[in-house]
């Protein structure tokens, strides 16, 4: 039942109210989301629950792990600091073996003594809307493969459509070198991943495989070193709309995606696809006129070149082909050195950019190591 209230506003208060008639300070906190209130005091108390579950050391402020809260229940786990891996395996199968539980059987579940009956059916309701994992870097050269085997092996929590890898803020973010993160062989985990709406990666060296994600609607990569476009032109994402990827240069990738490798997979974007991102190019400029001429230019929405190169010669195409971008609702050139971008604003309605603005004197993407 709680899974099935969706996002009905009235369905919700009267699980809450259900809630608070049997005395479940879960009412309480579901009835302060819904009046758009914080009640971190409730939060706290109900993150000991799992805390008990999963078991120590959970939520200790050096470890950066941290929940997210909506409507009374968890909607996202965030690993985000420094863990050995070992612990977020264990973490994460105690996680996973709790959600593909039924409610039923729930009280029987082999937990320490100390963890009661209540705790465990509170833990196993609390986690029932759980939408998004964010599992962060976990070592300064963390190799990914371990986490695709982990999730071929254990799959994920039923409820959970969103997986964002490797991006989860943490106090040494800024000492994680991006070509340090080796994403390793996604392919392995392609079958445990198959309810994901959205996948977000963050990181080098990403091999692809075969990509079979037929109900994935957005998927995201931000990267210096990725060169997989074959496989994307082959991969099965019939109901994809948002596809975002960012290249890089050739200081760490030495076979560089070239101009005709990018329009060849531009050409191909799937039909669906609404928002493309190509990001991070050292040659964004060039592409300015034969992505003119496309039809897959045509049915975007959005287009985001943030990142890349366009300079003096990208304000010139811009300028010429004004006419064939007016259409975009945003066309993201952030951190690009684009120049007259108040002229161009005023061509291209829909023109973008982000806080990330340097002014480049060189070809260069702007993400590298």
């Amino acid at each position: 039942m709680i899974a099935s209230l969706g996002d009905d506003v009235g369905r919700l208060s009267i699980c809450a109210d259900a809630f608070l008639a049997a005395g479940e300070p879960q009412g309480q906190l579901m009835a302060a989301h819904l009046a758009g209130l914080k009640e971190r005091g409730i939060e706290l108390d109900q993150e000991q629950l799992i805390r008990k579950i999963i078991g120590e050391p959970w939520f200790e402020e050096d470890r950066g792990v941290d929940l997210e809260w909506r409507w009374g229940f968890i909607d996202a786990i965030r690993w985000g600091g420094w863990h050995d891996f070992e612990r977020i395996e264990k973490q994460y199968c105690e996680l996973t073996r709790l959600m593909k539980t039924t409610p039923e059987l729930v009280p029987s579940l082999p937990w320490r003594s100390e963890i009661t009956t209540t705790d465990r059916v509170r833990s196993h309701r609390l986690l029932r809307r759980l939408r998004t994992l964010h599992i962060g870097p976990w070592d300064v050269r963390p190799s990914h493969d371990r986490l695709w085997q982990l999730l071929a092996r254990e799959g994920l929590p039923p409820s959970v459509t969103e997986l964002i890898v490797a991006d989860v803020p943490h106090a040494q973010r800024d000492e994680h070198q991006i070509t340090w993160i080796d994403l390793g062989d996604m392919s392995q985990a392609y079958a445990a991943m198959q309810q994901l709406d959205r996948l977000y990666v963050r990181g080098s060296y990403l091999r692809l495989g075969r990509v079979e994600l037929p109900r994935l609607k957005h998927f995201i990569h931000f990267s210096s070193t990725f060169d997989e476009l074959a496989n994307l032109r082959s991969a099965n994402w019939p109901q994809l709309e948002t596809l975002s990827i960012a290249f890089g240069g050739d200081e760490y990738n030495p076979n560089p995606v070239t101009m005709d490798d990018v329009m060849a997979f531009v050409r191909e974007v799937p039909a669906k696809v609404t928002h493309l991102g190509l990001r991070n190019l050292s040659f964004t400029d060039e592409l300015i006129a034969p992505l003119a001429g496309t039809a897959t230019l045509k049915r975007l929405n959005e287009l985001d070149l943030s990142f890349g190169v366009l300079l003096e010669r990208g304000a010139e195409l811009l300028h010429r082909h004004a006419a064939a971008f007016a259409h975009l609702k945003k066309l993201d050139v952030t951190d690009t050195g684009l120049t007259d971008f108040d002229a161009l604003k005023e061509k291209i309605p829909g023109l973008h950019k982000g806080k990330e603005w340097r002014q480049k004197e060189d070809r260069y993407p702007s993400v590298s190591e």
